[in-house]
């Protein structure tokens, strides 16, 4: 958890230090991706919900062929089987961005998300918010590729993976008060595709 809690730092510290530098070459934009997400879990296995990840990014370039890229994005995350559990995080990724060619990027990185709202719900019945259950922040991985069609825009795909466990040593199911183990002790997992926009470039 110490090492989790670095990362978070260093995230939100490098998405401040890229916004503030960036200002003297700026390349501010936007971006909307499908994600298949789904929790590394037993009890969770081959359950997976589509959903939406989109926000703003800042990219400050350092070289030729790297820059550094800091984004605040909307995510949703979380799996759907015979349930659904139902996650919303504020991200923000930091990521080292090396630039193949002018059309390839590279793109690797920690990740923080801070959860916004979660619930769980089964078949048709009414679902129950069970954020207090869950960690307040998620730490991960982000790798992906990015390819620019034009001057201003591009599609990308990702894969980001968590390192921290989202749920609490103990936690209530709905039911009883459960100790986290192997089986239900779930991390984030995600691969997105989608596009990208400078705004200014």
């Amino acid at each position: 958890m110490r090492i989790s809690f670095c990362i978070a730092i260093a995230c939100i510290i490098g998405f401040s230090t890229c916004t503030i530098i960036s200002y003297a070459q700026p390349v501010l934009g936007i971006k909307a991706t499908l994600s298949l997400a789904t929790t590394a879990s037993q009890e969770y296995a081959n359950a997976y919900r589509l959903g939406f990840e989109g926000g703003v990014f800042h990219d400050f370039v350092v070289s030729k062929h790297f820059s550094f890229l800091a984004e605040l994005l909307y995510s949703m995350k979380g799996c759907s089987g015979g349930s659904t559990f139902n996650l919303q995080y504020l991200t923000v990724p930091v990521l080292l961005d090396y630039h193949v060619n002018h059309s390839f990027d590279f793109i690797f990185g920690p990740e923080v998300g801070f959860l916004l709202k979660a619930d769980y719900s089964f078949s048709d019945q009414p679902s129950i918010v069970v954020t207090p259950q869950l960690h307040k922040i998620d730490v991960g991985l982000k790798l992906g590729l990015r390819y620019r069609i034009a001057k201003k825009w591009g599609v990308e795909c990702r894969v980001s993976y968590g390192l921290t466990s989202i749920r609490k040593a103990k936690y209530f199911d709905g039911m009883e008060t459960l100790e986290l183990d192997a089986k239900n002790n779930p991390h984030n997992i995600a691969a997105q595709a989608g596009f990208f926009y400078d705004i200014h470039l």
